[in-house]
């Protein structure tokens, strides 16, 4: 391309090429040229002005509520979709925006999904500013009013359009080149020099878009992985494509024959009737749609007869929704309170609360750290955003374990030079003997011999073991969580909340006893906390009408302070209310009360061991177990943990350590727990699960969310997950064998490259109906199967 443009010793196609460069150049960026040389098309310099104004619109205040995905005076959240986003030289860019523009705090790229999260502070740069500044680069963000997931949605259907559309360009080019041939197929040399030089050349023209639209994907992506100097299955591909497209234009150029047009022709065909199979096939089963669909959450709504709890699926605008201390906001809403104050880490990063103002807009995510508070419902609760929340980059840690995704990579590598290695192999041996079978073994090994079936083996048994987890009330966060699960060799449990469950409470009460309005203040104070015992003595009462709680602060695994009717109340552990020595049974739980500094007395909680867990315990025997708890020794629970393994009056931090110490000696630890005093461990453990009895406490840390009635099914469920690799392995043996087979009949050039074509996409295709049958197999096996209906309701 001639050069149009000159900045000093350097020449560029336009002059937005140079602005790009220049941008890139001043903040030391230009490793982005090596990472693609073809580097970005830019706009002009008098076209970024006019860009900012037409993008005005973007900073219009009655717009950004439903642009953001947060929004205050001092940051902003935002999810852009980047259609022109293809290749890791656009990620890393994107990835570079803060060191581009002042004000951009961070950038979260996800390249799949073509979109870009990103942090900005608003009393610096403008949205509208933030969106030109893509443009400028070519990444120009999409906005039409909808979701990230939408967008994907939308780029998945226009990306299935054009499959659609390639497949009819192939089989449209493989008829009339068949048709073409079909009299040198009836009698080979009957046809006149003259005509068969015409179909040739009529057949080569129709090649073209075959080779260059069709077959241009395959081509595109191996072009690029051989730019970065990376290996792809697509590069033997290409290859045999060009080979036999060369080969062609060869023998019609030089009339010595009609080339492999057909043959490229059902290849490109079924290469890509295959690919559409295998997108529906994936499509059908979706794995990430069904794990969404098996996490219900419930959500609690104050109406005209008290407050009522319901799936979040049902949370509608306008419903008034309660959330109390701890927990997160469901749905984008308006305050209804005098104050909250509110964490939203889960969702800026930042750890610094916010204070908001009735009629202030509280963003979905949100955790309340005041007392109880109540919103009036702005934007119906989208259960996907919440689950986004849940696979935050902030609480996805990096295990010790090596994932069969990096697995396949590095065997996907070596595959791909062992293809191209045994396909010139095959070239250089028939070569001399036989042209023609020469280049059929060197196509058909390029073609046959493909890594895909290794690729699906994984994402299909983890995914299909998902969804069984799912049905039966263990909820992870993503399939990979499966193989993590399959490692783990060590179990501890939390017992208040896992192991156990509240019954009964009594009243031990210091003279004199509770008046009317003090015992209103305290039930208020307990009504701000969500911790279940909170919970559970709270509901005893029956006012319609609670005191209003102000200075409202919990700490987590202690206790709740407030100022109620003109006293000052503190519930929780004795430590934090002030009193006397504790005396109570070994089986209870206690909540202690102090009015004004003066210790009143303690509710009494009968603790339950909860149905099954002694059973489950006992069947849990090739693990090592332990206790860790908050209360008093209990000796209920030496027959299932050894005294060396179990440890009380555990506070928050020392149940962090205990797990820290268990990793240190080698153990992988799966940590179990309500997800309230144990959060820390539960984040800190090799794999976390949280135990919920009514889908209340949404712990973000954890990697998976398990109903309190599939606490009996815990250990069939670990040893379906242990199986798991097992499976993976077994897919990964058959898919290597039909290689070898595939390969040995390919370099004696007895496979031709259209059989080839067709016999490729059912090696994956078999993958994915054996993974399917082997994992419910193993379902079957574990007493898993048949599977309860899929009623995605509120647990418990």
């Amino acid at each position: 391309m001639k050069a149009e443009v000159a900045a000093g010793e350097l020449a560029f196609c336009c002059s937005g090429c140079r602005v790009v460069y220049s941008l890139l150049a001043d903040r030391q960026l230009c490793a982005y040229y090596t990472v693609d040389p073809t580097a970005p098309r830019g706009m002009r310099p008098d076209e970024h002005s006019a860009e900012v104004a037409s993008l005005a619109y973007l900073d219009e205040p009655a717009l950004a509520p439903q642009l953001h995905d947060y929004l205050d005076e001092h940051r902003a959240l935002i999810t852009l979709s980047i259609p022109s986003m293809h290749c890791a030289a656009c990620l890393w860019l994107l990835e570079q925006l803060p060191r581009l523009q002042q004000g951009i705090s961070w950038t979260e790229v996800n390249l799949p999904r073509r979109t870009l999260r990103l942090q900005y502070e608003p009393a610096q740069v403008r949205l509208s500013e933030v969106a030109a500044l893509l443009g400028s680069l070519g990444y120009a963000p999409q906005f039409d009013l909808q979701s990230a997931d939408r967008d994907s949605q939308r780029q998945g259907t226009k990306a299935q359009r054009r499959l659609v559309t390639q497949i009819g360009v192939a089989g449209f080019v493989l008829g009339n080149v068949m048709l073409l041939s079909m009299p040198d197929y009836l009698d080979p040399g009957a046809v006149e020099h003259g005509f068969e030089q015409l179909f040739g050349w009529l057949s080569l023209v129709l090649a073209v878009p075959l080779l260059l639209y069709a077959g241009g994907d395959y081509l595109r992506q191996a072009w690029i992985a051989l730019r970065r100097r990376a290996f792809a299955i697509e590069q033997p591909l290409a290859a045999g494509m060009l080979a036999m497209f060369g080969t062609s234009v060869y023998e019609i150029y030089t009339g010595t024959g009609m080339g492999y047009i057909d043959s490229l022709a059902g290849l490109i065909f079924f290469l890509l009737l295959g690919k559409f199979v295998q997108q529906l096939t994936y499509r059908g089963l979706a794995f990430d749609r069904d794990y969404r669909a098996y996490f219900p959450l419930s959500v609690l709504v104050k109406g005209g007869d008290g407050d009522t709890r319901i799936p979040l699926t049902q949370l509608k605008r306008g419903d008034r929704l309660v959330v109390c201390a701890g927990e997160i906001v469901a749905a984008d809403a308006v305050l209804d309170s005098p104050l909250a104050y509110l964490d939203y880490a889960y969702i800026t990063g930042e750890s610094a609360p916010v204070t908001r103002l009735r009629g202030d807009r509280v963003y979905a995510g949100g955790r309340q750290l005041g007392g109880r508070i109540e919103l009036l419902v702005d934007r119906p609760a989208d259960q996907a955003s919440l689950t986004q929340l849940w696979n935050h980059p902030a609480f996805t840690r990096q295990k010790a374990l090596t994932s069969y995704s990096e697995t396949v990579t590095r065997l996907s590598k070596w595959f791909t030079i062992a293809t191209l290695v045994l396909a010139v192999g095959s070239l250089v041996y028939w070569l001399p003997v036989d042209g023609a079978r020469a280049l059929r073994a060197c196509v058909s090994v390029l073609i046959i011999a493909c890594p895909c079936a290794l690729a699906f083996a994984a994402p299909f048994v983890f995914g299909h073991l998902t969804r069984v987890m799912g049905r039966h009330g263990l909820y992870l966060k993503n399939p990979t969580v499966l193989e993590q699960l399959a490692h783990i060799n060590t179990l501890v449990f939390d017992k208040t909340g896992t192991l156990t469950t509240p019954g009964d409470i009594t009243w031990h009460g210091a003279e004199p006893g509770l008046s009317a309005d003090e015992q209103d203040a305290v039930f208020a104070t307990l009504a701000q906390s969500s911790h279940p015992l909170a919970r559970r003595i709270s509901t005893q009462q029956h006012l319609e009408v609670l005191p209003e709680a102000e200075e409202v602060n919990e700490v987590v695994g202690r206790g709740v302070a407030a100022y109620v009717s003109g006293y000052r109340v503190r519930v929780g552990q004795l430590s934090f209310v002030g009193g006397a020595t504790q005396i109570s049974d070994a089986s209870e739980s206690s909540v202690h009360v102090s009015l004004d500094g003066v210790y009143r007395g303690r509710f009494a909680i009968h603790q339950h061991v909860r149905d099954g867990a002694e059973d489950t315990l006992s069947r849990l025997s090739e693990y090592e177990l332990h206790l860790l708890s908050g209360d008093a020794p209990q000796p209920h629970w030496t027959s299932s943990f050894a005294e060396a393994q179990t440890r009380y009056r555990a506070s928050p931090e020392q149940k962090l350590e205990y797990i820290e110490a268990l990793q240190a000696s080698g153990k992988r630890v799966g940590m179990i727990g309500d997800g309230l005093n144990d959060a820390g461990a539960l984040s800190r453990a090799d794999v976390g699960i949280a135990l919920s009895a009514d889908a209340t406490h949404f712990v973000p840390a954890a990697d998976a969310l398990v109903s309190a009635e599939a606490l009996p099914k815990l250990p069939q469920l670990l040893r379906l997950a242990r199986r798991s690799v097992s499976l993976v392995q077994v897919c990964f043996g058959v898919s290597l064998v039909y290689n070898v087979i595939g390969a040995s009949f390919a370099v004696q050039g007895q496979l031709s490259p259209v059989l080839a074509a067709v016999l490729m996409p059912f090696s994956s295709i078999g993958t994915i109906v054996l993974s399917t049958a082997l994992a419910y197999l193993a379902a079957r096996a574990t007493g898993l199967y048949p599977l309860p209906p899929d009623q995605n309701q509120v647990l418990g």
